[in-house]
């Protein structure tokens, strides 16, 4: 079976809540040749209402087989070629400096400087 066509834009809904919490809404902008640009806006709060940062993310999809966990989804591989963070505040750039710092294990250890 053929892997179906993805292009065009895609917008969530409405705020998004994911587990830590974390507070989201989504756009997604999916080009013929299987490249990709995403932001992705995160929040401070449930009503999606007060910025925190934004990730700018440009990449290539692989589609790949039926999901077997999601009737009607397709699994895919992303490959990312550039993320950018955009920060909406002092307090967002140190939180998410420290964030990165401590979970990226050895090899980022100190990648992002500590907030100025």
């Amino acid at each position: 079976r053929l892997p179906p066509r993805l292009e065009g834009r895609w917008v969530s809904t409405g705020c998004e809540v994911r587990p830590g919490p974390e507070f989201l809404t989504r756009s997604y902008l999916f080009y013929s040749n299987r490249l990709f640009k995403a932001y992705q806006f995160y929040y401070w709060d449930p009503s999606c209402r007060d910025p925190s940062y934004s990730l700018v993310i440009k990449g290539k999809l692989r589609l790949r087989q039926a999901s077997w966990i999601t009737r009607g989804a397709t699994e895919a591989d992303y490959h990312l070629h550039k993320v950018g963070i955009v920060f909406h505040s002092q307090k967002a750039m140190r939180e998410v400096a420290a964030w990165i710092n401590q979970t990226s294990g050895e090899g980022c250890s100190g990648f992002l400087p500590p907030g100025r």
